[in-house]
């Protein structure tokens, strides 16, 4: 009966033990709010450690203008959805990002986009830019 129920605890404890996950899902989602008759944006990552990084590591939302965070979010975006496009996405890059330049999505997802980036490139280790992985927050 010991054997038994030791050797379930270790089907359990290897079942829950995960190696590096496949993949990362990056969406940004519209609702329409009836009352105001207005747009708002969501951005849903569908990755178990972004959110702890994110509280951890990112820098107030004040610290960067909007226009800088679009500025930078454009050209990851761009990187992002070409790796897709062309099949090299590995393991993260395996959705589009429909980010449209001309749209407003406001300071709270451009903010939260930008350091899902920096999260990539951080935390999984791989350069989405050209130049490489960024040392330094400007």
């Amino acid at each position: 009966m010991k054997t038994i129920i030791i050797f379930i605890v270790s089907i359990f404890t290897i079942c829950a033990c995960t190696g590096i996950r496949e993949s990362t899902r990056v969406l940004i989602e519209n609702e329409k709010i009836a009352s105001d008759d207005t747009l708002q944006y969501e951005l849903v990552i569908i990755d178990p450690g972004f959110e702890t990084w994110f509280v951890t590591h990112s820098k107030p939302v004040w610290f960067h203008s909007q226009s800088w965070l679009e500025t930078w979010n454009r050209q990851y975006v761009t990187a992002w959805n070409a790796r897709y496009m062309n099949g090299r996405g590995n393991r993260c890059c395996d959705t589009y990002i429909d980010y449209q330049f001309h749209v407003d999505y406001g300071l709270d997802l451009n903010h939260k986009l930008y350091w899902y980036f920096r999260y990539v490139e951080r935390k999984l280790g791989m350069a989405i830019l050209p130049e490489g992985i960024r040392r330094q927050d400007y």
